[in-house]
């Protein structure tokens, strides 16, 4: 958490507590880093800004508790009473404001009322990251609709400063007559980096990628790195200010290259992370010499509006996201101008130095709150104005008569997410599908199975209709963002899925289940390699030909780009008019190009949606019927939509070869 340890202030070289600037410089970039992430304003690799906090929060937060256990003046009491000045003030005037905006805000989105709430509480007893962990998916909303959100960072430091505090006490105790003390916390904390950077690979290739990146078991390793060097022998501190240019150089080099070159749909964090992590630490360890002057790379950092700006970067980390989101939320900005969003990271800027300067400073000077019981009853006392907000906002969504009746439709609209899935491998092995149209007693193989990601799940509530008319069984296998293709190279995303897909081809083998679908959001990104996904296409098509399969490939639904619940209530409710239209057809086949060519080559049966959501009067998509969304969120249709559009589509392309089927004709007359 940016600025969340005392500016700053580590050992030196001598073990002496002094105040480093280069160390907030680092912070700056640090901050900088995240925030024109958050932006998208060209830093494509700056999320691993927060793991530079947390290099920087390891390191700072160890020497200040290890130099007081050195002096015998450690209190549990002084560290948290520092802790709760540095860090509630400032924390509990954005919460405050952002559910006090929200509130207003909302009203154009009322189904996010509940989540707000729920995050704030959550963050009141430093469980943020435990509840987006639990909350963040394709279900339950992006991370881009979340005010606090950024949280998550907050709770996993506030975890770490729990725990490593009472575990250093009882150690120093224990090794108390110890003179190598030490060097025994050097190989603890060594033998913690390996442990829980070994458990993040291991949660990350298990697909529980949320565990790896929010919880403090699989993030602890990056604030031990930093904890390392609080305890590194002295032998290992760079003595020469040559060693101490090159490693932090070294260290400098590694910290822009990741932000620069790395991309959010990497493997992220676990081994990856090591990049910005170690290129921290070396550049805290490579300026940690003053023999011959500060490094070249200190300098650079030690300049003052560097300095400054990681003076305020608690502030700016705290409110630039709750900004951005709800510019996003008010004026529909995923296509914002690089302009708009530069404005609000200004704003954000005002913002913080206001908090630094009036709430931060005040607070952690003791010129606010002077007494530890005074600061100790603000934070209380905070903590419950938060809580009776946050259950007042968790409560408010569930009174219909508060709202005219278009915006509780469309919250009802946004609710309409039909069923959800998320089939790992073992529940392919074992069989456990979701089961689907006509069921009876006997335990025989599905007739029709449904594959892809999210996407295929909308389309469930249209099959299971036409399945249950055509007395078919159906089984489904689906889990967002796995696109039903075999072959792992045609993106980073895939590759993390190949397993997966060859599971469901073998299941398919085994049971002989003859009718086979693949839905999924086809529409391609940047990720996407359009020639090896073609190549991916036609080897998934071939395998299930080989098993006397035939293929029906549901293809993309338009796609607004918009969370378009909140555009009708905003439209209707405040008649303001956005510039805002669906794409039309040329544009849409434009997007899903690679599969308009499979279409023309494979041997499978293509089901295009798109003409079927045409409004041949505008020439564009429709997005609502009665003024009613038929999306919950960017790109999935509401169940209520697949009934309207989809089943009919399908009972129209599907019967035609159905009625024809000998095959089928004898399991309908069976059952």
């Amino acid at each position: 958490m940016p600025g969340s340890a005392s500016d700053g202030m580590a050992a030196g070289t001598s073990g002496a507590l002094s105040y480093r600037p280069e160390v907030d410089g680092l912070r700056a970039i640090a901050v900088l880093a995240v925030v024109f992430y958050h932006a998208h304003l060209g830093i494509t690799g700056g999320f691993v800004g927060v793991d530079l906090f947390f290099v920087i929060s390891g390191y700072l937060i160890t020497s200040l508790i290890l130099r007081d256990l050195e002096k015998g003046s450690f209190s549990l009491a002084d560290f948290w009473e520092r802790r709760v000045r540095r860090i509630f003030p400032a924390l509990g005037v954005m919460v405050l404001l952002t559910l006090l905006l929200g509130g207003g805000m909302f009203f154009i989105s009322i189904e996010r009322y509940a989540d707000l709430g729920k995050s704030a509480v959550a963050q009141v007893f430093m469980m943020s990251n435990i509840y987006f962990w639990r909350t963040i998916g394709y279900f339950t909303g992006s991370a881009e609709e979340k005010p606090l959100m950024h949280t998550w960072s907050l709770a996993v430091e506030e975890q770490f400063y729990l725990l490593v505090p009472i575990i250093l006490l009882v150690l120093f105790r224990f090794w108390r007559d110890r003179p190598d003390r030490k060097m025994l916390l050097f190989k603890l904390f060594s033998w913690g980096i390996a442990g829980s950077l070994a458990f993040s690979a291991i949660m990350l290739s298990s697909r529980d990628a949320g565990f790896a990146f929010y919880l403090l078991p699989t993030r602890a390793w990056e604030l031990l790195c930093g904890s390392l060097l609080s305890v590194m022998p002295s032998a290992l501190h760079p003595r020469r200010r040559i060693v101490g240019e090159v490693i932090s150089w070294i260290g400098l080099a590694a910290i822009l290259g990741s932000v620069f070159y790395y991309r959010k749909d990497m493997v992220f964090p676990g081994p990856a992370a090591l990049l910005p992590c170690l290129g921290a630490a070396f550049v805290i360890l490579g300026t940690n010499t003053r023999e011959g002057g500060l490094p070249i790379v200190g300098r650079i950092l030690s300049w003052k509006p560097m300095v400054f700006i990681g003076l305020i970067s608690y502030s700016l980390y705290l409110w630039h996201w709750p900004l951005l989101v709800y510019f996003d939320l008010w004026s529909f900005a995923g296509k914002s101008s690089i302009q708009a969003r530069a404005g609000v990271i200004v704003l954000a800027f005002v913002l913080a130095l206001l908090s630094w300067r009036y709430v931060e400073t005040p607070f952690r000077k003791k010129r606010l709150a002077k007494s530890r019981r005074a600061i100790f009853a603000f934070g209380l006392a905070t903590s419950a104005v938060v809580l009776l907000l946050g259950f007042a906002l968790i409560q408010i969504g569930h009174y219909p008569a508060l709202f005219p009746k278009v915006v509780y439709a469309n919250k009802l609209a946004s609710q309409d997410k039909g069923i959800r899935l998320s089939t790992k491998i073992a529940d392919v092995k074992a069989g456990r599908g979701y089961r689907f149209g006509f069921q009876d007693h006997r335990e025989t193989p599905a007739d029709l199975l449904v594959w892809g990601d999210s996407h295929a799940m909308q389309t469930l509530v249209a099959f299971d209709g036409l399945c249950r008319e055509y007395r078919l069984k159906g089984v489904a296998f689906a889990s967002s963002s796995t696109t039903p293709l075999l072959g792992a190279g045609y993106s980073p995303e895939q590759a993390r899925r190949a397993d997966l897909a060859d599971a469901i081809v073998e299941y398919i083998r085994q049971n002989r289940i003859r009718h086979i679908v693949l839905a999924a959001r086809w529409e391609r990104d940047e990720a996407i390699n359009p020639t090896l996904f073609l190549e991916a296409m036609t080897r998934t098509v071939a395998a299930l030909r080989e098993l006397d399969c035939t293929v029906w490939v549901v293809m993309s639904v338009p796609t607004p780009g918009i969370y378009v619940t909140s555009y009708i209530v905003r439209k209707s409710v405040f008649s303001v008019s956005d510039p805002f239209t669906m794409p039309d057809m040329e544009t849409h086949r434009r997007r899903n190009e690679p599969l308009y060519q499979a279409a023309r080559e494979l041997d499978a049966h293509f089901i295009d949606p798109a003409p079927v959501f045409l409004d041949k009067d505008t020439g564009t998509f429709r997005y609502e019927v009665d003024g009613i969304s038929l999306y919950w969120d960017r790109s999935h249709i509401t169940s209520r939509a697949a009934r309207m559009f989809l089943e009919p589509l399908f009972r129209r392309e599907m019967s035609a070869v159905w009625k024809r089927s000998p095959a089928l004709q004898e399991i309908s007359q069976h059952q």
